[in-house]
């Protein structure tokens, strides 16, 4: 697992963001007979999506950790008199909305004490400082705030504003997946998986890669296609359910799920094979910045097709290419 990211407690938002879907035609087609366990989709942008997905082959939820010792966060309940939507404060009035929000925390007020620390990250209305970010997201954390509490989590893990400790990151990730946080829930997953502050328990990472995934992540969702297509997790070798789940995550625009179902169509690995539709998902895995992706297809296009195709990752693909023409070169000079 490569993959390393704010998050909410309760509303699940549009996972798609400044992430969506990068535009252009595919002509993929809908499920086949050979492929019938697909109900097909075509989406804007990238082909045939599954809207279903079947629930068979996957792994009950697992409510206590087994065979892994993760210790857990004593939390209070929410702070009460939490801020009305209409008493947040007014991002044009940053000196107003900071002694706002200050009041509002110094009451215990959990989502102000989250609001605060993060006007300290950002430096939005106060100068930035990483100690008092930390202070006001541990007070708002240990209220119960899972924002704050998978916030605090990320500070631990990579050591941003205090020293690094996995197993106590672990713990606020814990807390805020029991809370239902669907980023929380990812990340203690791939904490479990890797064995980062806990005993490595790829089964145990999969029902909390299922959960994150169910709440409509596509980082989760890529996960789980990838326990499915290696059979990994405790899950048996499915590629039909690693590709829909791998398409879930590309119908959001995420690369490294494009890649994977463009080898998928080229080999014909869960699906008939079309060599058409996987270099559709390679362009556009590519265009969304993939560096797999951008390297393959530079032994396809040219080098000002590729920049067209993936502005931010183009480097490998010219040195490719300029290495190419060298060796070409040579090969000329040797046969006069």
């Amino acid at each position: 697992m490569t993959d390393p990211e704010t998050s909410t407690s309760t509303k699940t938002p549009d996972r798609t963001g400044s992430e969506a879907e990068s535009s252009g035609n595919s002509s993929f087609t809908r499920g086949t007979e050979s492929n019938p366990g697909i109900e097909g989709g075509i989406g804007p942008d990238f082909g045939l999506f599954p809207t279903h997905v079947p629930e068979t082959g996957s792994p009950a939820i697992l409510e206590t950790p087994q065979g892994v010792a993760i210790p857990t966060v004593a939390t209070s309940p929410s702070a009460s008199g939490q801020m009305a939507p209409t008493d947040l404060p007014d991002r044009t009035a940053p000196k107003q909305s900071i002694r706002r929000l200050l009041r509002a925390a110094n009451r215990g007020n959990s989502m102000a004490q989250y609001l605060l620390a993060l006007a300290f990250y950002k430096g939005e209305g106060v100068p930035k400082d990483m100690e008092r970010t930390v202070h006001w997201c541990r007070l708002s954390a240990s209220a119960g705030y899972a924002v704050a509490q998978f916030r605090m989590g990320e500070f631990l893990r990579k050591g941003e504003g205090t020293k690094p400790d996995l197993a106590a990151a672990l713990q606020w990730y814990q807390s805020a997946a029991d809370a239902g946080d669907y980023k929380s829930q990812y990340r203690l997953a791939a904490c479990i998986e890797r064995g980062l502050g806990c005993a490595p328990n790829t089964t145990l990472a999969a029902a909390w890669y299922f959960k994150s995934a169910k709440q409509d992540y596509k980082k989760a969702q890529y996960r789980i296609g990838s326990l499915f297509l290696r059979g990994e997790g405790g899950l048996q070798r499915n590629p039909t359910q690693a590709l829909i789940w791998f398409s879930k995550a590309a119908k959001k625009g995420h690369a490294a799920s494009l890649f994977r179902l463009s080898q998928m169509y080229l080999t014909g690995t869960g699906v008939t094979a079309n060599k058409k539709d996987a270099h559709e998902l390679l362009r556009q895995s590519a265009r969304l910045g993939h560096p797999r992706a951008a390297k393959i297809l530079a032994g396809l296009r040219e080098p000002r097709q590729i920049e067209r195709a993936n502005p931010r990752n183009t480097e490998v693909a010219r040195q490719d290419i300029r290495r190419r023409r060298r060796e070409r070169r040579v090969d000329r000079e040797r046969s006069k």
